[in-house]
Parts: C-alpha cells; structure tokens; sequence
C-alpha cells in the first residue's frame, strides 16, 4: 500500500469557508455547496482538511 493509498482511505474531505457580514459561503468536496446566515458579522476565509483516524 503507498503513501496516496492511505491519504485516500482517512482523507474526509476538503473545505472552504468564506464568511463576509452575516453570510458563510461553504464549498465542501463531499457535500457541496451551502450558504448560511450566521447571527454574528465578521470577515473570514478558511481552508480546512477532515480526516478519521483508524481504530
């Protein structure tokens, strides 16, 4: 088994968020696109990996 093989068996997904004023833009690979309305106003951008760890 190589090193790609094991990245793609604990490899969730990959993410962006972008949060400009009350809005949260989310592209998720697994789940796709979403948009929310969040209480609280700020800018952000955020990139972000899940992964699982094997028991």
């Amino acid at each position: 088994m190589g090193i790609s093989e094991i990245y793609r068996e604990k490899l969730h997904s990959i993410y962006i968020r972008c949060w400009v004023g009350k809005m949260v833009w989310v592209f998720d690979v697994r789940s796709g696109f979403k948009r929310i309305r969040k209480g609280r106003s700020t800018f952000k951008l955020v990139f972000g990996i899940s992964s699982y760890l094997d028991k």
